[in-house]
């Protein structure tokens, strides 16, 4: 599926070309719209305009688009009540979003990185209690049962930063920081700890 920012929504909308002016236009004018919010229903390439209530009342159907500043993905999480993963599909859900195997052609809200699964699991914990207890070889197994996206682009063998071990690793388009929205700040002493430790 394509991510499609809010930003990039509006302008697909009101067919203007994706500028920061127009941006800011845009938002001004959906503003001057009481009540209104830009969401989608099956295809993030096909925007539509919904009432906030009705948006509220059937989350399952009317589907918001991330947006690329603090504030919005703030308001959405305090909207929603999402900013931890509670369920394995969740967690699924999440990862296949975050991590793509193939070029979204979105460079505005996705950047290629090389990735191993500890820097995965790491991000996983900033957002969900489920995988505490777990070690990276049961968060890859959990990965590979759970048969996500990121696990079709093959891993490499890389050399760690001190030559003292090989690690996995995979050449993934990762969701940038800024549209991940709010972490879970009570993991952030676990995270402490398991960059410290050597698995």
């Amino acid at each position: 599926m394509v991510t499609i920012t809010r930003q990039q929504a509006l302008c697909m909308f009101f067919i203007k070309e994706y500028t920061e002016e127009n941006v800011k236009k845009l938002e001004k004018k959906l503003e001057e719209i009481e009540d209104v919010e830009i969401c989608y229903i099956d295809d993030p390439t096909e925007p539509v305009l919904i009432n906030k209530v009705k948006i509220i009342q059937n989350p399952f159907r009317f589907q918001s688009y991330i947006g690329n500043t603090q504030a919005e993905s703030n308001e959405l999480s305090a909207m929603n009540n999402r900013n931890q993963l509670l369920t394995n599909a969740q967690v699924k859900q999440f990862l296949n979003l975050v991590y793509l195997p193939i070029n979204p052609n979105n460079a505005l809200v996705y950047d290629c990185k090389t990735v191993s699964m500890k820097q995965i699991l790491s991000l996983v914990w900033n957002y969900c209690e489920l995988f505490d207890d777990n070690t990276v070889n049961s968060f890859s197994k959990w990965c590979s049962h759970q048969k996500l996206d990121l696990l079709e682009m093959n891993a490499k063998r890389i050399n760690s930063t001190d030559d003292s071990q090989r690690i996995r690793t995979r050449s993934l388009y990762v969701l940038k920081s800024e549209y991940l929205g709010k972490k879970n700040q009570k993991k952030t002493n676990l995270i402490d700890t398991f960059k410290d430790s050597s698995y």
